[in-house]
């Protein structure tokens, strides 16, 4: 037995097969977690801005086979334990991986969307286009990027309303913010304005636009300066 052995001066008591067997596992498995450690931080470095699943893939092939190049010889135990480990680590980081890309796949999308009614807008506005025809506009608008999908009705509304109470506030205009009553909303007969919500971001956004218009009678923004103006 290895106790014998032992006993006899044949074998050191560091010998331990199963001893050694363990401890190879436990160094496999701290490996992993120090490969994982050095992954993730690649990934943060590299794959800051990426949505493309293949792309953290082929870093994890390439950076597992050179920490594991570097690594030199090991033994089957260890590679017992670094495995599963450095497996778990990979499912962990696509995940997240995969979040983020869900996340920056939808500001992109948002951005899109904003700028595409940001246009439909200045262009009305600067041709003299009938209100109405503008919330048309933009309510077909709204409505494309829905059915291109990666955002909701919700969301495009909210975009939609955002954008005119930017315009309203670059331009220091007031009837600007009439338009999002004339956007038509997710239900028959509501509009993007209806909801108490919005009713409070059109409030803050007439509010702030007031006080910005008081300057003097002679500012040329004829909104703010009829409306506001020697108030």
């Amino acid at each position: 037995t290895f106790k014998e052995a032992v006993a006899a001066g044949k074998l050191d008591p560091n010998q331990n097969p199963f001893f050694v067997k363990s401890l190879n596992t436990l160094l496999g498995r701290n490996a992993a977690d120090d490969f994982a450690s050095q992954f993730q931080a690649t990934v943060t470095k590299d794959l800051a801005d990426s949505t493309d699943p293949s792309e953290l893939e082929d870093l994890y092939v390439k950076q597992r086979a050179e920490y594991i190049e570097n690594l030199g010889e090991t033994s089957s135990d260890f590679m017992l334990g670094f495995n599963p480990r450095t497996e778990a680590h990979r499912n962990n980081i696509q995940q997240q991986f995969n979040r983020q890309t869900s996340s920056r796949f939808l500001q992109a999308r948002k951005d899109a969307v904003g700028v595409e009614l940001r246009g439909l807008l200045e262009n009305g506005l600067d041709d003299g286009t009938d209100p109405e025809v503008i919330g048309q506009a933009l309510d077909i608008s709204i409505k494309d990027q829905i059915r291109e999908g990666g955002i909701d009705g919700r969301t495009a509304s909210q975009l939609a309303l955002a954008t005119i109470i930017e315009e309203a506030d670059d331009r220091l205009d007031l009837t600007i913010l009439d338009i999002a009553s004339l956007v038509p909303g997710g239900t028959p007969g509501s509009n993007i304005a209806a909801t108490q919500e919005s009713q409070r971001e059109l409030r803050v956004a007439r509010e702030r636009i007031t006080r910005k218009g008081r300057c003097s009678p002679s500012c040329p923004r004829s909104c703010v300066s009829q409306t506001t103006h020697g108030t």
